[in-house]
């Protein structure tokens, strides 16, 4: 609302400011730079009624400006410096938002008075809209006929596409005079690679209002090929669009730059597949090494827990053999793992060929189970491991790959089960076609398993749920003190189990 002592201003006097299309207005020194009373015009340059202006922006200038703030900063930092210096007025030039998006150029006198307003110091405001003025300025500092190519102006909608504006004679004549039925002109009349990736790679610029430059092919008015050089300066905003001024330059005859640009393009695309060859291999390597250096620790441990026991057992001889065996079995897969990490050939081809090779199933699924054995028995741990169906004592397959995955699999079941919790192995005859048979391996913990949310996680490379990485660090000092063999006995549940010294 106005104040009532603002009715004294005369008639003519308003009447006159609107005539001379002259915005006059009142402020409020604050931090919301509070409208107290403007003219008509004012409102006008808005695009809001009074009403609306009030309604919506409660007449504080800072509220309206929130559209470009970057303006609105300028205004304060001009009103600081003013009274910093003590001078009695101050004046800029800067962008007004509208209404319906764009925006108007004005140039803003203000005066500093003795007058206040409940204690707010007042200040008085006149501003004028120098749009057109400011238009002219920018698109005279180019000289059209100086420039050694074409120019045409367009208009980018937020999709990116390029809308024709006007063109001079020149590139009328470049590329060939339109009818009124015919297509109209845009920003590039061939559709290829090349061009689709110039504009790509300039379109966040292109609607920012930046400044853009790039080379494209097109095809002239005759349809014969021409590269061209765009040089790309926003020169206005209609509608919150960006309008841009285009100039051509004309690159056909350069040979040398052409041949340039063709090598350099060759050049830069070789790189490229170079840099994305080196990256794959490097993010195979370090998912490989970093999946090895787990499997490794696995055989490691029981290696050490067995040779303890043998070290406990010196009285009995078969179960020192037994417990040599047992060393002998994970030396060989540890022994196998070496070989693979050594074979990098492999992981630089990012292809690990599958063996199919005849394996004991039955020795197989022992030696695996002797790992975690001893690892549960230290860690009060029950590991119940099981068989159903008709499963057969020879199989055909990577041994080697098959170990690794359950290694995996169980040691991650171990890692994150608490003392007196239980993991459950098994293995289960499923369907048969031909000669192949369907395996089943199950493994089931009583641990912190995976949040609900992390799940569609589950494959993506070096992913990790956060509790585990919180566990993982809890279990840092357990690990120190597995280091240390002691003895254990497998434990017996009610289902029939494999256990180290059980046949199959």
């Amino acid at each position: 609302m106005f104040d009532s002592t603002h009715t004294a201003i005369g008639t003519e006097y308003t009447m006159l400011m609107s005539s001379l299309r002259v915005s006059v207005s009142k402020h409020l020194l604050d931090e919301y730079f509070t409208v107290v009373w403007a003219n008509d015009y004012f409102y006008e340059k808005t695009g809001y009624s009074k009403e609306e202006y009030e309604a919506i922006y409660h007449n504080h200038c800072s509220e309206y400006f929130e559209q470009i703030p970057t303006e609105y900063a300028k205004i304060a930092d001009t009103v600081r410096h003013a009274i910093a210096t003590g001078e009695p007025s101050y004046a800029l030039v800067c962008k007004m938002p509208h209404k319906d998006g764009s925006f108007v150029w004005i140039k803003v006198v203000g005066t500093f008075t003795n007058e206040t307003l409940n204690g707010i110091p007042v200040i008085y405001s006149v501003f004028t809209d120098i749009s057109d003025l400011i238009q002219t300025q920018m698109e005279q500092s180019v000289t059209y006929d100086n420039l050694p190519g074409f120019v045409a102006k367009f208009r980018v909608d937020a999709s990116a596409r390029f809308h024709f504006v006007e063109g001079n004679d020149r590139f009328i004549q470049f590329f060939g005079h339109r009818g009124p039925d015919d297509p109209p002109y845009s920003l590039v009349n061939v559709d290829n690679e090349r061009n689709r990736r110039a504009l790509a790679e300039n379109r966040s610029r292109l609607l920012a209002g930046q400044r853009a430059h790039f080379v494209v092919q097109v095809k002239d008015g005759k349809g014969e090929d021409a590269w061209l050089q765009i040089n790309a300066d926003c020169i206005d905003w209609v509608r919150g669009e960006p309008l841009y001024l285009v100039v051509y330059i004309d690159i056909t005859d350069i040979t040398e730059q052409r041949e340039l640009q063709k090598k350099l393009e060759e050049r830069t695309e070789m790189l490229r597949s170079a840099l994305e060859m080196a990256e794959r291999a490097n993010r195979a390597k370090s998912d490989f090494l970093s999946r090895m250096s787990h499997d490794i620790r696995t055989p490691m441990n029981a290696i050490m827990g067995m040779i303890a026991i043998a070290k406990e057992s010196l009285d009995d001889p078969k179960r020192v053999v037994d417990c040599l065996n047992k060393v002998e079995n994970s030396a060989h897969f540890l022994l196998a793992l070496i070989n693979d990490i050594l074979d990098m050939s492999k992981i630089e081809s990012g292809k690990m060929v599958l063996k199919k090779k005849a394996f004991d199933f039955a020795a197989f699924i022992r030696n695996l189970t002797t790992m975690f054995y001893a690892q549960a028995q230290k860690r009060d741990i029950r590991f119940q491991v099981s068989a159903e169906g008709a499963l057969q004592d020879t199989y055909v397959g990577d041994e080697l790959k098959l170990n690794q995955i359950l290694i995996n699999l169980l040691g991650n079941a171990l890692k994150f089960t608490d003392a007196g919790g239980c993991v459950d192995f098994s293995v289960i005859a499923g369907k048969k076609a031909g000669n192949s048979r369907e395996l089943l391996f199950r493994v089931r913990d009583t641990g912190i398993g995976i949040h609900p949310e992390f799940l569609e996680k589950l494959f993506v490379p070096f992913e990790q749920d956060n509790r585990q990485r919180e566990r993982e660090r809890e279990r840092e000092r357990e690990r120190e003190r597995e280091r240390e063999p002691g003895w254990f006995r497998p434990w017996l549940g009610h289902r029939r189990e494999l256990c180290p010294n059980d046949e199959w």
